[in-house]
């Protein structure tokens, strides 16, 4: 279980890459929104028609579900994709330092 003195620094990084990368953002803050939009448009659209589904009673659990997956993944993976592909790893990893606090 997560404690609050990991959260913190964690939080820190997530809204630091949100800042410094506005495809992170884009895809974090926007894509979920859009996506819901989209489903209330098909929805909409397709209203008159004979067994049509509707999509209106999953469109904010969806769009809060992929908000805080996004969140989750892409600042955290993200950077660390960025760094081990940089090779800061593998330079870290000759220091002291442990792995779980890198």
């Amino acid at each position: 279980m997560t404690q609050k003195r990991d959260l913190r620094p964690l939080l820190a990084l997530q809204t630091r890459e949100l800042i410094r990368n506005t495809s992170y953002f884009i895809f974090v803050i926007i894509f979920p929104f859009a996506m819901a939009g989209m489903f209330l448009l098909m929805s909409e659209m397709m209203k008159g028609q004979a067994d049509a589904p509707d999509f209106s009673p999953f469109v904010m659990p969806m769009a809060l579900f992929l908000a805080v997956t996004g969140t989750a993944l892409t600042m955290t993976a993200g950077p660390l994709a960025e760094v081990r592909q940089s090779g800061a790893l593998r330079v870290l990893s000759t220091t002291p330092i442990r792995k779980q606090t890198i």
